[in-house]
């Protein structure tokens, strides 16, 4: 698939792929700038070519095999069209011969400054955070889930009152080619 990869919902949206997995978000009452911006120790995936594979029993576009701070990383992105949502699966591969830890940063910006803004606790580990939502002037809402119920890595979720940028940071241990 030639990138970007443009995909309409049935709220109105477009949601727009770019190379290394991102989005955009445009519409009636968008709630992304830009989403699914992934960094380890500072620095983004780079991807040969401008071009991905769609997934013809999943749907998903997959980025296979970009090389980002000494690890591959493959991305599997699925626009939901019925529910106007995008879920990423991110796969982290380290190739060296030594266990590394790699730090993770997940970010996504919204299209509104966040005034009320609510960390979600783990069910299971209430001091831990999993995720993230807010909702816009016009009763509209985003949720972003950095780690599932039980996690043994927690992430870091910041924002700012106001701003729109709200980061997942994740400390995350790879063993030696895996």
């Amino acid at each position: 698939i030639q990138l970007p990869y443009q995909v309409a919902d049935k709220s109105g949206n477009q949601w727009t792929i770019y190379q290394g997995g991102w989005m955009q978000m445009r519409g009636n009452q968008s709630m992304f700038n830009q989403g699914g911006m992934f960094l380890i120790n500072g620095q983004q995936a780079s991807a040969r070519g401008n071009t991905a594979r769609l997934d013809e029993k999943t749907g998903e576009l997959v980025f296979e095999n970009m090389t980002i701070a000494g690890f591959t990383l493959t991305r599997r992105v699925l626009v939901d069209k019925d529910d106007s949502s995008v879920r990423y699966v991110d796969i982290l591969h380290n190739p060296q011969a030594q266990d590394v830890t790699a730090n993770i940063n997940i970010q996504n910006n919204t299209t509104f400054g966040i005034d009320a803004g609510q960390v979600i606790p783990d069910p299971l580990h209430k001091d831990n955070s999993i995720g993230f939502t807010a909702a816009n002037p016009n009763g509209r809402a985003f949720f972003s889930m950095f780690a599932g119920k039980g996690s043994k890595i927690v992430p870091s979720i910041s924002y700012q009152q106001g701003n729109n940028t709200v980061q997942a940071m994740l400390q995350v241990p790879v063993p030696a080619g895996k």
